[in-house]
């Protein structure tokens, strides 16, 4: 017998789905506020539409001025936007930057992680500017247009997560290198 309201396991899958489409289609807010979906796993990487794989680049391993950071794998995150200038991944860029993403062609949230692949490149170069107590953060710099605020997550192995994109033309810190892809 089945109990009322419980949900068999495929049933949960198709729910997952369409979250995963209402995501897309209906923006961070409407999404978070969603009981129906429920944690959408901010800790969830998303695939680059240029190598339909999981990397954005990869950051060398790092030992230039008394800084030593470990290289790894640049990943966008799908994150969460919890205010202003705060939050991190695909939702806080959407959330933060869609008036400059749109105004460069990138119409909707579902494009957010080409708008990263388009910021983060070969060309994109690498500043550091000093370790807080809680994280250690890089600028990757395309060009004098562009930048995107990467931060180290240490769980089995280190990686290089976005925190944001967006344009502009400050550099802060010291250079330590050029992301590879």
């Amino acid at each position: 017998m089945k109990v009322p309201y419980q949900e068999s396991v495929e049933s949960q899958s198709k729910m997952e789905m369409t979250c995963n489409l209402q995501h897309f289609n209906f923006g961070c807010r409407a999404l978070y506020a969603s009981k129906r979906c429920g944690n959408f796993m901010p800790n969830t990487p998303i695939i680059n539409p240029s190598t339909n794989t999981l990397l954005f680049g990869k950051v060398p391993e790092i030992s230039k001025r008394g800084v030593k950071l470990p290289g790894g794998a640049i990943h966008l995150l799908r994150g969460k936007h919890t205010g202003p200038n705060r939050g991190f991944g695909a939702c806080h860029i959407w959330a933060e930057h869609s008036r400059e993403m749109m105004a460069e062609g990138f119409e909707n949230e579902a494009a957010v992680p080409a708008y990263v692949a388009f910021v983060i490149t070969a060309a994109s170069q690498l500043y550091y500017s000093g370790e807080s107590f809680r994280y250690s953060r890089l600028m990757a710099v395309r060009g004098i247009a562009w930048t995107a605020i990467l931060e180290l997550r240490d769980r089995d192995e280190p990686f290089w997560s976005v925190i944001t994109a967006y344009r502009s033309n400050k550099k802060h810190g010291t250079f330590v290198g050029s992301v590879l892809l």
